[in-house]
């Protein structure tokens, strides 16, 4: 099974007495992928209720469809690499 790297982000928590940052992993996938919610990093269109744990954590590859049978459905929706996002090493390049 591949296993994709997961990298730190960050979203608002808002709550009657809570005004903060919570931090939390996210598989790479799910972070270049251009369905993601960039302010919520754990909801995106193919999961608008949140992000199953097994694609979060980068365990199941979800350029393959979703399996039937699991909740919740994909919506036919897979990752799909966000052609606006660039790499680290190319905004290097770019800045030299």
């Amino acid at each position: 099974m591949k296993r994709f790297k997961t990298v730190e982000c960050t979203a608002p928590m808002y709550g009657a007495n809570i005004m903060a940052d919570a931090i939390f992993y996210v598989s790479e996938q799910c972070v270049s992928c251009k369905h993601v919610n960039r302010l919520k990093w754990v909801f995106c269109k193919a999961f608008p209720n949140g992000i199953p744990q097994e694609i979060l954590e980068g365990a199941f590859d979800h350029s393959k469809p979703w399996p039937d049978g699991h909740t919740p459905a994909d919506n036919g929706i897979m990752f799909e690499k966000n052609p606006n996002l660039t790499t680290r090493q190319n905004r290097r390049k770019r800045n030299r």
